[in-house]
């Protein structure tokens, strides 16, 4: 008997692990990103883009990378992310297929952004924002260098914005003069421009809330919430979705400094935000969900 049961664990250590049965999972791990994309909520994660279907999730496209960001550039969609520690790869997506793929730096790529010219900036783990050409993700160059990761990228016209885990938010145009609006005191997560284009907002984690006009001047700043801002995304006009790492969403209008609200609570962590219509969908591990 035992010699056959050794016989037995022989046998099945030969044939290998068993492969994965049942569909591929729509989201592994933090929800990253969420973007609106040809009239559809896309969601990147670990597992790739999924489609969002109110609270469900529906597999797109695996690129063969953990991705962080996705952008719309018009004919196709740029992923942005790449390997921990190995590699930041963008990859062009179109249809539901890769159409093309590049290795860019030897550390993850965290977030993308799209211009209306067509210009694409993405944000590397090593510092750095690239700029990158259309059509086969060439590398134009370097827009500007952060002292950390790059968390974020923004456009509103011709001005970019970054934010750094350095604490610093970099406002101007490539090429021209650009502010380092250095009022963080942390590390900064996530950062965007209203609506309206009039504004940016930015969050750190330190729990700290800013809101600058596009001349780089601070328009106000909220009390610690204590926890991390993760998310921040435009919801109409100056008003922003804020989103907590101890699962808070709050609403606050940049040009209403006693606007800071809160609107709605998970139990997770709110790793991303978008307002698409009439509806807001809250990003957190391995789920989206909606916001009031």
């Amino acid at each position: 008997m035992t010699r056959r049961l050794l016989l037995l664990l022989c046998a099945a250590c030969a044939a290998g692990p068993r492969a994965r049965e049942g569909p591929p999972a729509a989201i592994v791990g933090p929800v990253t990103c969420l973007a609106s994309l040809d009239g559809q909520l896309v969601a990147c994660s670990q597992a790739g883009l999924a489609l969002v279907e109110g609270s469900a999730l529906r597999p797109l496209v695996d690129p063969g990378f953990r991705v962080l960001a996705v952008a719309d550039a018009g004919d196709c969609w740029i992923a942005v992310g790449g390997i921990p520690g190995e590699a930041g790869i963008a990859a062009r997506i179109r249809d539901g297929r890769v159409i093309a793929r590049r290795r860019l730096a030897d550390d993850l790529l965290g977030c993308v952004a799209v211009a209306a010219d067509g210009t694409i900036a993405c944000g590397c783990d090593d510092g750095r924002v690239l700029a990158l050409e259309p059509a086969g993700l060439d590398l134009l160059g370097e827009l500007r260098r952060h002292g950390g990761p790059v968390r974020a990228v923004a456009w509103s016209g011709q001005q970019l914005a970054s934010a750094g885990r350095d604490g610093i938010v970099m406002l101007g145009r490539p090429g021209g003069a650009t502010a380092a609006l250095r009022d963080h005191s942390a590390g900064v997560e996530c950062a965007a421009f209203s609506a309206d284009g009039a504004w940016l907002a930015s969050g750190a984690v330190d729990g700290r809330l800013r809101f600058h006009d596009l001349a780089g001047r601070l328009a106000w700043s909220s009390e610690p919430l204590r926890a991390a801002v993760l998310a921040i995304a435009a919801d109409g006009g100056d008003r922003f979705l804020i989103g907590t790492e101890d699962g808070r969403i709050l609403a606050a209008d940049a040009a209403t400094p006693a606007s800071l609200r809160e609107i709605a609570r998970q139990a997770a962590p709110i790793h991303a935000l978008a307002a698409t219509g009439d509806r807001g969908v809250a990003g957190l591990s391995g789920a989206v969900v909606a916001v009031p």
